[in-house]
This record gives structure tokens, sequence and C-alpha cells, in this order.
């Protein structure tokens, strides 16, 4: 039996646990709102736009003039404040605007409509709004929309570079235009990360660069430095290389640096090399560029059956009949492979019988 010291003891202990947990509050439910949450991102090129809003309900009340007044500012939405993120810079309406998070509002009127974007995005609604804190307000016009119970806000007319954003409700859609400058946005995730990472280490980054600039048109110097610094972590200029060198320099408007790059490309092209250089003028539709470069690869190279082959292709594709069937004669006899053997052989069959 236990002493009445430490029966006490124990009651004391019992007492204080239950007066501790008297003193706490259980965690509270979730809460249902009337207004449920939303969020809805959109990524334009490189750029992810996110509305985060409540959804209120129609719920056969007149909104627009009604429940939402003309001329008042408006959360654009229920609950705390509607927010809109971009993580780069923008243009709404041509108008620009940082990358950031922003309090989204609106002033409603029946023919023109404000949207207005406020660095106080951590506010209950409109009720904190301070106009000082304004970074854009921009001025669009509201359509007439098939009716909407839940407000929603979409994302159309997506391009690499653009998107219309529109919040609809009820009857109607207020549309607004994003646009980014893709490119720009690019380029920088190019120089402060993608060329700071493992692509750094490796030819293929800085070419993967450059080449993605010669696609664009844009910034030819800085793909021309790139493809430098390809040479040089590759220990020398490759075919690619030099071609792509040369096709920049086309596009700067200097003819002869263009030339003379494409001469350097010839020097150091291996069979393969102007073999898929051959096929790739062939798919553009350019036979007779085509029959020149496999023409110097079967006179650099020839032993290479694919040389001869391509060359026929071109020529016949030019109408030259006779000079494809040599060609296409010389590359059955040098070719290994019984598939390749057989295709050769009815392209020989074609143009001797068309000839």
């Amino acid at each position: 039996m236990k002493s009445p010291s430490v029966l006490v003891g124990t009651l004391l202990s019992a007492v204080s646990l239950a007066a501790s947990a008297a003193s706490q509050q259980a965690p509270a439910l979730p809460a249902v709102r009337e207004s449920p949450a939303a969020s809805v991102t959109q990524r334009i090129g490189l750029t992810d736009v996110t509305v985060s809003y409540h959804r209120p309900g129609v719920k056969g009340r007149t909104i627009f003039g009604g429940l939402v007044p003309y001329g008042e500012l408006w959360r654009a939405g229920a609950n705390e404040n509607t927010t809109i993120a971009f993580s780069h810079d923008v243009t709404i309406e041509g108008k620009p605007l940082a990358a950031g998070t922003y309090g989204l509002h609106m002033i409603p009127r029946p023919d023109r409509w404000t949207i207005v974007f406020n660095g106080d995005h951590e506010s209950w609604g409109s009720y904190f709004y301070r106009e000082e804190a304004d970074a854009l307000r921009v001025d669009v016009t509201p359509e007439e929309a098939p009716s909407t119970e839940w407000l929603r806000y979409d994302f159309d007319d997506l391009t690499d570079s653009s998107a219309t954003l529109s919040l609809v409700w009820a009857e109607t859609a207020v549309p607004m235009h994003i646009a980014v400058d893709t490119n720009a946005v690019m380029l920088a995730y190019i120089d402060d990360v993608y060329l700071r990472g493992l692509a750094g280490f490796f030819p293929d980054g800085y070419m993967n660069a450059a080449n993605w600039c010669l696609q664009k048109g844009v910034a030819f110097d800085k793909a021309l430095a790139w493809v430098d610094t390809a040479a040089q972590t590759a220990g020398g200029a490759t075919f690619d290389m030099l071609r792509t060198r040369s096709q920049l320099f086309e596009g700067m408007g200097k003819p002869r640096e263009a030339e003379q790059a494409l001469l350097a490309a010839f020097d150091v092209a291996t069979s393969s090399d102007l073999a898929a250089y051959g096929r790739q003028l062939l798919r553009r539709g350019d036979a007779k560029g085509a029959a020149t470069i496999f023409g110097m690869d079967a006179e650099k190279h020839p032993d290479a059956w694919d040389a001869h082959d391509g060359l026929g292709t071109a020529l016949e594709r030019l109408g030259q009949k006779e000079a494809a069937a040599k060609s296409y004669a010389r590359a059955l006899e040098l070719v290994q492979d019984a598939t390749q053997k057989a295709r050769i052989e009815a392209s020989l069959q074609r143009v001797s019988t068309q000839g």
C-alpha cells in the first residue's frame, strides 16, 4: 500500500494534467466556405501566371450593378484578396508590370472596367486597399458571356508569348491581354541558369543555345560567342559548329564571313557529316544543293555507298536520269546491307526504265 505522501503527489499530478488539458482547446475543424477557394496557373512560354481566388455563386442575384456596384473597387472574387502572380516581367494591355505577386482588384462599369494590380496582396479583400500601393491600372472592355453560376478565371488565345486572361461570372466576361518577351526570358535563362549548370561543361550545351538563337533569329552575337566556346570545349570546331557559324554570319548580313565559315566546315567534314547535310537539303527540297554536297562527299570518300546513293537521289529529282543511274549503280556495288541493297536496286530500275 502506497504511503499518504505518494498518494497526495499522484493526486496533485493528475489534477495538474487535467487543469492543463482544460486550458487548451481542440483544433478547429476545417471551414467549408460558401465561396470555395480556387486557383489557375498558365505557362506562357517560360512564364507562369497564377490567379488565386474564391468563387462566389450567382444564387439568383443581380451581380454587376447590384451585388457588385458599378464604380466601386471590388476584390474580383470573394473572401481574402484575389491575387495574381507572374514569374517574369509581363505587359498587361501593352503596359509593363514587373514580376511578382499582386492583389487583383477591379472597378466595374457598364462599358469599361479598370483592372488594378496592387502591391498589398496579403490584405483582406478590398477593405484595406491603398491606392498608393498600386503598381498598374489598365482599362478593358467587358463582353457578354453565357450565364456562369460560379465565378472563374480562364486563359485563352494562348501563344508562346501571350494569352488572354478573363474573369467570367454571371453574363459577363472581362478579358485582359498578357504578353511576355519570351525570347528575353529564354536568353536570361540560358545565361543565368542553363550554361551555369551541367550544360556548361559540354559543347552540346553551348551549341543548343547557339542554335536556339539561330532558330529564333535573335542575339546572333551571343550565339557566335557560344559557338566559339563550344569549339574550345570540344578541342576544335566540328562541321556542325562551323556550319552554324556560317548560318549566323549569313543572318547578320555578312556573306564573306559566312562563306569562309562554310568552306572551313567542309574542310573538317566527315562522310557522315556531308551525308547528313545532303539529306537535310533534300528534305528542304533543295535538290541542287544536295547534289553539290553528295558530289563532294562521293569525291572525298569514293567508297562511301551512301554518298553515291544520295547523289543518285538528288540527280533523279533534278531530272538527270542517266547520271542518277550511274550513281545508284556505284552505290549498289558498295552497299552491304540487304535492305539498303534492295532499295537501291529499285531506284536504279526506276531511273533506267524512265530513261
